[in-house]
């Protein structure tokens, strides 16, 4: 198994980990109508192929409360495995899933059982094919030994997310290998007022931030120090280590938010917040979370806006019988927080409107690729050929990009 980079796991301990809960099953199909991503892949290790690349396209309007439902359920099936780097008192998370206990830092284990889960999430992006025949071979070589993904899957969670979650259309959000491709997409949507893009990239505090939006940050070096949107639209188009994590609940004092592979699970972290006069709350910038993070984009989703504290009535952690009305025509507190969260958040007077929704095309399908079945997987592992806009990251780290 690969080694974590040693600054990133010396960051991580001196941060909270709480201990995670066993994992969930999924909901049923008819409390939330989700495909498992395992049933997109067939084949054990070393012969996987995709057999179904089909996404679901709906209007954005309706997308917000879906894409939040669906990475809550993702996070619980994996262990509900939390990082508080935000060291406030209170407790932010529901308590259902009992995720309530301090303990070490750890990476989580290598787990055969989440393969077909994380294969399905590789299968909605245009290069997934390709990334598991790799993966294959690596298995192939590796034989019983344990191992991991080789490629980061972060972007391939978030793509597949985007595909269950009614942006199917590659024109409301481009589903990459690379979460650069999809920040990029969001700077030229909002630069060119693209109707059809689900997501405008702004500057952090430009927006209000909810559940829903995505934040990207870059993994600083002397070639990149993004602080802005200004910084990427000089590099777009280029590679580029970013990763994003998707913003499920904003309290008071705090933000939490879900992103793939972050040591090795999909994973929840609370983030500390602050607010600069005149603009709205966002994350703390220099929140690193491997010592060597910025966040530098906040991607607002243009959709109907729901209750800053979506996680808690998400159908995971909310059983259907006594969820709240959140439904078309509910009252949407403009921003609810959960218990122990503190006082509502309060609006900068002279903050920007943020009222443009789009309505996503419905006429645009996609297709299943032919069936690979009964290939064999390549004899050696693969060259690194991959166009993964994070290829000259070592791969296997604690948080991929």
């Amino acid at each position: 198994m690969n080694q974590q980079p040693i600054g990133c796991l010396v960051a991580l301990a001196l941060a909270l980990q709480l201990c995670p809960a066993s994992a969930t099953p999924r909901l049923p199909l008819d409390v939330l109508d989700v495909s498992p991503p395992s049933d997109r892949v067939s084949g054990p290790r070393s012969y996987m192929h995709v057999t179904d690349t089909h996404c679901r396209i709906d209007a954005t309007v309706n997308a917000r409360r879906r894409i939040v439902d669906i990475a809550v359920q993702e996070w619980a099936f994996f262990g509900a495995h939390t990082v508080d780097l935000s060291h406030t008192t209170g407790n932010a998370l529901p308590t259902r899933l009992g995720v309530i206990h301090q303990g070490a830092e750890s990476v989580a284990p290598t787990d055969p059982t989440t393969d077909t889960t994380v294969a399905g999430y590789w299968s909605t992006t245009p290069d997934g094919a390709s990334i598991i025949a790799r993966q294959n071979a690596y298995w192939y070589a590796a034989g019983v030994r344990p191992i991991r993904w080789v490629y980061p899957w972060s972007a391939a969670f978030i793509s597949w997310v985007m595909c269950e979650g009614g942006l199917g259309d590659p024109r409301q959000f481009q589903r990459s290998i690379a979460h650069r491709d999809y920040i990029d997409q969001a700077i030229r949507g909002r630069d060119t007022s693209d109707r059809y893009a689900a997501y405008y990239a702004y500057d952090l505090g430009e927006q209000l931030i909810e559940p829903g939006d995505l934040l990207c940050d870059v993994l600083e070096s002397a070639r990149f120090r993004y602080r802005s949107i200004a910084d990427r639209r000089n590099d777009m188009g280029m590679p580029a280590p970013a990763h994003c994590d998707l913003v499920v609940k904003v309290a008071a004092d705090r933000m939490l938010v879900i992103g793939g592979n972050i040591l090795g699970a999909v994973t929840l972290a609370i983030w500390p917040t602050q607010r600069d006069p005149g603009l709205y709350m966002r994350p703390v910038r220099s929140l690193e979370i491997d010592g060597h993070r910025a966040i530098f984009a906040h991607l607002k989703l243009r959709a109907s806006p729901i209750e800053a504290n979506a996680m808690d009535n998400s159908p995971t952690i909310k059983p259907p019988a006594v969820a709240t009305n959140t439904g078309p025509g509910a009252p949407v507190p403009a921003l609810a927080t959960a218990p122990n969260d503190g006082a509502a958040v309060q609006l900068p007077p002279n903050a920007p409107d943020n009222s443009a929704i789009t309505q996503a095309p419905t006429s645009v399908t996609t297709s299943p690729p032919p069936d690979t079945a009964g290939k064999t997987p390549l004899a050696q592992p693969p060259t690194n050929s991959t166009d993964n806009s994070e290829a000259d990251k070592p791969p296997d780290t604690a948080i991929s990009h």
